[in-house]
């Protein structure tokens, strides 16, 4: 089995960034292959109206991260995908990403 892992880091280290590092861990040393996927919420930029304008609709779709994780399904051909932490940079459409993709 391959899972692909995908987190959101936060600025400031918290208890969601230690369980994902366990939860990596643990499915390999389990004999399961991992393909852990990490962004940073450092990319997002809070100055100006528009930059605020921009996080805001894409917190709600995001046809960026859309983009990359369906491409990232493509190339590795995950059996499944789990999501730690998508707000406020990856959004739901990740998940429709996975749908489309045909990989739960």
């Amino acid at each position: 089995m391959k899972v692909l892992l995908v987190h959101v880091r936060y600025r400031q280290r918290g208890g969601e960034d230690t369980v994902f590092d366990n939860e990596v861990k643990l499915l390999s040393d389990n004999g399961i292959a991992v393909v852990p996927i990490e962004f940073s919420n450092d990319d997002i930029r809070e100055k100006g109206l528009f930059n605020k304008l921009m996080l805001a609709m894409n917190t709600v779709w995001s046809r960026k991260y859309y983009k990359a994780i369906a491409q990232i399904i493509k190339d590795e051909e995950p059996d499944l995908v789990h999501f730690h932490n998508i707000f406020p940079l990856l959004s739901p459409s990740v998940y429709k990403a996975c749908y489309d993709s045909k990989v739960p």
